[in-house]
């Protein structure tokens, strides 16, 4: 231990801390470059969120109205003014909700 001591004092101590404040803004540099990237990431992330909530609304908006039709569809042939007047009553109701 004295020994690795001693060294320490016959090197230029100055140069061994300025490569070391070196090393230290090298190392501040990088964890900046990656803090930007992941809150970059989030951003990214809270987007997708977004997106997900408006095309999921928009299926349901298409699903619902071609979930009843297909439930009722017997009535097209045999009460075809009944159809006509619910489906554009669904159509209606889901944009309205949703």
């Amino acid at each position: 231990m004295k020994k690795a001591g001693d060294d320490l004092l016959k090197k230029n101590l100055t140069a061994l801390l300025n490569n070391l404040q070196q090393k230290i803004l090298e190392c501040y540099e990088i964890e900046k470059k990656t803090f930007q990237t992941l809150s970059s990431i989030i951003k990214w992330g809270d987007n997708m969120k977004k997106y997900l909530k408006i095309g999921l609304l928009g299926f349901s908006v298409w699903l619902i109205p071609f979930a009843v039709s297909f439930l009722i569809f017997t009535l097209k042939t045999s009460l075809p003014a009944l159809f006509e007047s619910i489906m554009p009553l669904v159509i209606t109701i889901c944009v309205v909700f949703f």
